[in-house]
């Protein structure tokens, strides 16, 4: 029988946080920068920059904080469906399309992404985060691609699919710095997910009918070990 774990790799509102720059080393390259933009564009110009990368830090933090909520979600789903294998052994035993075993730690590595880049963005780099919310969001969808059929049929509309790279990382180049913030609560669903060992190593077989005739050979079996003895 074919091996039937399937491998990913196969296929509200926030209140902003604002940190003073002031409190910045002279040497610092983003005080640098804004000291240079502020020559040109006022200190207005600087504070509408300050606000809008401040906006996307916030909106990507609370993204990963929503997906990681979800991801939970869809892993608890199929950790109950190791639970009930008996309603689907048959399917995954025969290799059918679609059916292969539940596997809750599928969603770990995507999970680990998401976890660094929000520690990353709260750190500051702003850029450097929205990559990896990127790389994060292009393995969510792997995942999901190997989703079984059994666990797909638990799900919500809304858990389905994966969900499309945040338009907030369009808006950032790998350079952008920020202000530092606080985590987003959210990230506990990802400690959450990561706790999350339980697999399951092989289906139940097949149970195999008995043919009428299989008793006969077995009572013939029996009398040719009687004569022997």
């Amino acid at each position: 029988m074919k091996g039937n774990r399937k491998n990913p790799r196969d296929t509200h509102r926030r209140t902003r946080v604002r940190r003073p720059l002031s409190g910045r080393g002279a040497g610092d390259s983003q005080s640098k920068r804004l000291r240079g933009a502020s020559n040109k564009l006022g200190n207005s110009g600087v504070g509408a920059e300050v606000d809008q990368r401040n906006d996307l830090q916030h909106g990507l933090l609370s993204e990963i904080g929503d997906r990681l909520q979800r991801i939970h979600g869809v892993q608890r789903h199929e950790q109950l469906e190791i639970k009930d294998h008996r309603d689907w052994y048959k399917e995954v035993a025969k290799g059918q399309a679609g059916y292969h075993l539940p596997d809750p730690t599928r969603w770990h590595e995507c999970t680990k992404i998401y976890m660094q880049a929000a520690q990353t963005l709260a750190n500051g780099n702003l850029g450097q985060g929205a990559r990896l919310v990127e790389k994060a969001a292009q393995m969510e969808e792997s995942v999901y691609a190997t989703i079984p059929e059994m666990v797909k049929s638990r799900l919500k509309a809304d858990e389905k699919e994966a969900g499309h790279t945040p338009d907030e990382c369009a808006h950032v180049e790998s350079h952008m710095t920020c202000g530092r913030t606080t985590l987003p609560q959210e990230l506990e669903f990802g400690r959450l997910i990561l706790n999350v060992i339980e697999v399951m190593e092989d289906s139940p077989p097949l149970a195999v009918k008995k043919r009428w005739f299989d008793d006969i050979e077995e009572e013939e079996e029996e009398e040719e070990e009687g004569d022997d003895g």
